[in-house]
């Protein structure tokens, strides 16, 4: 079951983010019908992160695994989805959507903040967490734009 998920969620992923950026671009250029694709690419990239939580770390060969390179790893990809939910809920104009949006956003930039401390101090965790750092920043971002689509 493990070796499905890990083969499908970077897909899940990749097709939540085009359809996100997609409505998002198609909903600043005044076309609010595709609100709904933001909707959707929003529910993918938060299931994917989700499901990231649970997958393994990859580690290079020639290294051992390190504790707080996994719990970086796992709390980056839960931030994300909590993250991501909070801008869904905000792009529904759901009512406390600021709470989980807020919760989420301090979260994942307190582990951003301690990823960057824990890849220069080591080579090995620059390599295992260079990808999820990644998609933490483009996951904040994207949160931020999607919160701050103006009200029609």
């Amino acid at each position: 079951m493990l070796r499905i998920v890990k083969r499908y969620v970077p897909y899940i992923q990749q097709l939540g983010l085009a359809i996100s950026v997609a409505g998002l671009v198609g909903y600043y250029a005044e076309y609010s019908s595709l609100r709904t694709l933001l909707e959707v690419g929003l529910l993918l990239l938060s299931l994917s992160y989700f499901l990231w939580t649970f997958l393994p770390l990859d580690v290079p060969p020639h290294s051992e695994p390190d504790v707080y390179a996994t719990l970086a790893h796992k709390l980056i990809y839960i931030s994300c989805s909590v993250t991501l939910t909070g801008a869904l809920l905000s792009v529904l104009k759901k009512s406390n959507h600021h709470e989980i949006a807020l919760v989420g956003g301090i979260s994942l930039m307190i582990v951003l903040g301690s990823t960057i401390i824990l890849m220069i101090r080591k080579r090995e965790h620059y390599v295992t967490l260079r990808d999820a750092f990644i998609r933490g920043i483009s996951s904040a971002l994207l949160a931020l734009l999607a919160m701050a689509l103006p009200t029609s």
